[in-house]
């Protein structure tokens, strides 16, 4: 180990330091000034400072700051390199344990998820990604191994549960254990920004998001014009959802498919609910645009950019008319799960559902609007549930409706969502997690221990002490 490098064991401990103060002031700043100088001769400060320079360019795509986070990569490399030559301490080994188990556990889960067409080339190079073998590594990560990598498995995990669990129907819902966990660790952190009034539709979060936007610190602007285009489509605010669509799609790096696809929607949603006909021209200029802008990777274009082009082309032929694509988008990526208590937002939405019910409502076996009136009675009986989750049967009948009459369907969005919405109220179990009892358990000893933090690097340091003596 060479003699200007920090101990392991005081790099490890100054690292969570700086941590637990960014949890507790929210000033990023300052943590990153405060690892600066220790970033040459320790690997945590080093992949602190790595890992925000990634996250900052995985949210923002810009070329700067991918160039940013490619060298603080490669010095964090250089550092492991020259520097690591045994384990001074059992803490060191297990904290770089948990930093490989979560960077292997991550790669596992996107490979495995990947689009089959994809997934065939990456197999045939010779990589691959097991699913179980994923959640396996970021659940020992999450709940047996110390560190910040460890920390960042269990934000991870949290997610997944409050968001992927309960939209895809893919797992068991756990609202109260969730609301527990998210409770205790506000208590620990009581300044943090991630609270219940900083989500997106609520008027904290876009005021959040606005400061944001003022931080000359923060760089991933698009980002934010993203996030504050579904805040305010949730508010049906469309001249500040448009406004910020369009500022999302100029230039976009993301995707231009879906950003212009984006942008198409809100317009549209503006013109049908003010009878603009100046905004549904320029919402019908961006749809025709939309299937000149796909991105093919691979040879292969990504499932949301070719769910987008379809929608775009099936406005054109249908007569420049879809029913409240814009709902479709945000029930499609679970914004609508954002506002389920705000009954005022909520009633905005549904009394623009009723207007297309009441306009398409006819007799089923000879209407030329059948689409148009299950994708509108879908929304309709479904909206209401995922609020409450009550009036199972009456959802059912509509479901049973949607499904029985499918094949008169030349657009089939409704079916899908049919099939996703009886996953969503537990009705199908398909693909559920491989160990419910290991993972159970996992959940108890994290409400059970999350007070007393007994997973952090001074737990471990003790137990060494104690073995040492």
């Amino acid at each position: 180990m060479k003699s200007d490098h920090l101990p392991i064991d005081e790099s490890i401990s100054l690292a969570n330091e700086v941590f637990e103060d960014v949890m507790k002031s929210n000033d990023l700043v300052k943590g990153l000034a405060t690892i600066e100088p220790y970033c040459d001769r320790s690997v945590y400060h080093r992949f602190i400072q790595s890992l925000y320079f990634v996250m900052t360019a995985m949210v923002s795509i810009e070329k700067e700051d991918i160039d940013v986070a490619q060298k603080a990569v490669n010095e964090l490399r250089e550092i492991i390199m020259r520097s690591r030559s045994q384990w001074e301490s059992e803490a060191s080994r297990l904290n770089f344990e948990s930093s490989v188990r979560l960077a292997n556990g991550v790669s596992h889960l996107v490979i495995s998820n990947m689009p089959p067409k994809i997934l065939r080339i990456i197999n045939f190079l010779g990589i691959r990604g097991v699913e179980s073998t994923g959640w396996n590594n970021i659940n020992k990560t999450a709940f047996e191994l110390p560190g910040i990598a460890s920390q960042l498995a269990r934000v991870f995990r949290f997610i997944y549960w409050t968001y992927f669990d309960t939209h895809f129907g893919i797992g068991p819902i756990h609202i109260d254990i969730c609301n527990e966990v998210l409770t205790k660790e506000l208590n620990r952190y009581p300044n943090v920004k991630l609270n219940s009034e900083y989500i997106p539709g609520k008027n904290g979060g876009i005021e959040l998001y606005l400061r944001l936007l003022n931080d000359p610190h923060v760089t991933p602007k698009r980002f934010i014009y993203m996030e504050l285009t579904w805040s305010y489509a949730l508010q049906s605010n469309w001249d500040s959802c448009i406004e910020y669509a369009e500022k999302f799609r100029t230039g976009s790096l993301y995707t231009p498919a879906i950003a212009t696809y984006m942008e198409a929607i809100f317009r549209y949603a503006k013109s049908t609910e003010n009878d603009d006909q100046d905004e549904k021209q320029k919402a019908t200029e961006l749809f025709h645009l939309v299937p000149t802008l796909r991105i093919r990777h691979l040879g292969k274009t990504i499932t949301p950019e070719k769910v987008a082009v379809v929608r775009a082309q099936e406005y054109v032929k249908n007569d420049e008319l879809l029913i409240l694509p814009d709902l479709g988008m945000l029930y499609e990526i679970n914004c609508l799960s954002f506002i389920r208590s705000d009954t005022v937002l909520l009633n905005r939405i549904l009394e623009r559902i009723n207007k297309y019910v009441n306009r398409y409502q006819c007799d089923l076996d000879t209407s030329d609007y059948l689409d148009n009136y299950l994708t509108a009675i879908f929304y309709k009986d479904f909206y209401p549930i995922i609020t409450n989750r009550e009036n199972v049967s009456k959802l059912l009948s509509t479901m049973n409706l949607v499904l029985g009459v499918s094949f008169h369907f030349q657009r089939k969005p409704t079916v899908n969502w049919a099939y996703a919405a009886l996953r969503e109220l537990g009705l199908c179990t398909a693909k559920q997690g491989t160990d419910h009892n290991k993972l159970e358990e996992y959940r108890k000893q994290w409400l059970k221990n999350i007070n007393i933090d007994e997973k952090g690097y001074e737990k471990v340091l003790e137990t060494e002490e104690e073995v040492g003596n």
